[in-house]
């Protein structure tokens, strides 16, 4: 009934034909939302309970390896059902090595009928600038892995930076504690690399577990000042400086970008998106009805993931694939990685707030990510706010809400592995909780996403060839 329009994600469709014009309601996931309970019809009911356990047979949940998410049950995406398939027209964008390296040409940009890779003006300045400490320090603010810096509030003892190491450069009138002090002290950490062998199927020798100090200098610039390039000093890990020979100094950079490289892939990139929203994905499936408000709201963000990441396994880090070629964490490091990230991930740091506020980047100048992320963040967290308070009356309409809750008890358990440690919630008490909750869903599978995935080629890629070039 159209008194229900008001509660219902509606579009209004003009159809036009060669005599006429006619406005459609669409009806299918813009008809009106409801929940299980409001069912109020045994032919409703059933149709729920039909629905539903078609749908549980058709997304099921498989073990890709221990410790990591587990994913969809499907090896091939043309096994998804259709609705879950990306239409044949719409390119995946997953580019080949060859294609990569046609698109990075240092002469014309080539570009291919296939790729939708964007090669953004940022290629032209990372290849002029790669390799100044301006531009490398940078990166850790607005470049592809922006999630890692924190502040450094005391100087990690397997770090062993010392005041005549880092004066010169911290400036006259001042100290490194005074600047540590000061909040002017940034740290990289790669210890989730240390102790995995390189990928030797891909020629790898040498995979460091570096960590690098930064410094913003009084012109706001962000400086690296030491790079160490394991997680345990002494005779055979010195600390490079940047007043050591250029080539030195260079090569250090180059250990710090290559590890960042690695943990952005398969950390920040894969598993904190593209598994998340795999997790998501299949749990909004196999718990929400069409026609829940929730399944309504997460669906347009978390459709095409399960078509998105089995291209990915089978092409990307399958046996033989892109990352066993080219990745020094590329064969049996590539669950090795996902586990330690897997471990690593709380929800805290899913919560682009709580995040920001946990590695103490708040006042840090440049940070542009920060600054758009956070908007980004707010302005879903309002939407979803409006659509949580149309839906639920209150706090005892969430708890009651069954669907709702199989829904992120079966994200916890089967995405997340019951683990306790991680602080995810494995219920919801209250409309504030599923808010937030909701928020931190859909910003990971659009804002977070975007910016770990846009510029891949233009910045990471560029970049490793310039530095391929440059010791060869």
């Amino acid at each position: 009934p159209l008194s229900e329009i008001g509660k219902g994600f509606v579009k209004l469709v003009l159809l036009e034909r060669e005599l006429f014009s006619v406005f459609v309601l669409i009806i299918c996931n813009c008809s009106p939302a409801r929940k299980r309970h409001e069912y109020n019809s045994p032919i409703l009911e059933q149709y729920w309970v039909d629905k539903m356990q078609k749908r549980q047979e058709e997304y099921q949940w498989a073990v890709y390896a221990p410790g990591i998410p587990k994913i969809i049950n499907h090896d091939e995406a043309k096994d998804l059902p259709r609705d879950a398939r990306i239409p044949i027209e719409r390119p995946l964008g997953i580019l080949s090595i060859n294609e990569v390296i046609s698109q990075l040409s240092l002469g014309e940009v080539k570009h291919s009928q296939t790729a939708i890779a964007y090669i953004s003006p940022v290629k032209d300045h990372v290849e002029k600038h790669w390799h100044e400490d301006g531009c490398f320090g940078y990166q850790f603010l607005n470049g592809l892995n922006p999630i890692l810096i924190k502040q450094c509030k005391e100087i990690p003892e397997k770090f062993p930076v010392t005041e005549q190491m880092v004066g010169p450069f911290l400036g006259p009138n001042t100290s490194l504690q005074q600047e540590v002090q000061k909040g002017n002290i940034y740290l990289v950490d790669y210890e989730m690399l240390d102790g995995i062998k390189a990928n030797p199927e891909a020629g790898h020798e040498y995979l460091g577990a570096p960590m690098c100090l930064l410094y913003v200098n009084p012109m706001n610039d962000l400086l690296p000042i030491a790079i160490q390039i394991t997680q345990h000093p002494g005779p055979d890990c010195p600390i490079f400086l940047p007043s050591d020979s250029q080539c030195d100094w260079r090569l250090a950079k180059m250990w710090v970008r290559n590890a960042d490289v690695q943990v952005h892939q398969l950390v920040s990139h894969l598993l904190r998106t593209h598994l998340f929203g795999e997790i998501f994905g299949i749990a909004t499936l196999r718990s929400l009805a069409s026609a829940h408000p929730i399944f309504k709201l997460l669906m347009p963000h978390v459709k095409y993931t399960l078509h998105i990441n089995i291209a990915a396994r089978s092409s990307l880090i399958s046996k033989g694939g892109v990352f066993d070629k080219a990745f020094s964490t590329g064969g049996t490091a590539i669950v090795e990685v996902l586990q330690r990230g897997l471990k690593r991930t709380t929800y805290e740091s899913m919560c682009l707030p709580d995040n920001l506020a946990a590695r103490g980047v708040g006042k840090i100048p440049n940070y542009y990510f920060r600054d758009d992320a956070q908007k980004i963040w707010l302005a879903i967290n309002k939407f979803t706010e409006n659509i949580v308070d149309l839906y639920y009356e209150n706090d005892a309409s969430v708890q009651s809400d069954t669907e709702l809750q199989h829904w992120v008890k079966e994200i916890f358990t089967e995405g997340l592995l019951a683990n306790p440690l991680s602080g995810f919630p494995s219920s919801f008490h209250s409309k504030t909780e599923l808010i937030k909750f909701l928020t931190m869903v859909i910003f990971t599978c659009t804002g977070q996403h975007s910016a770990v995935n846009l510029g891949q080629v233009s910045s990471h890629f560029i970049q490793l060839m310039l530095q391929c070039n440059t010791t060869h």
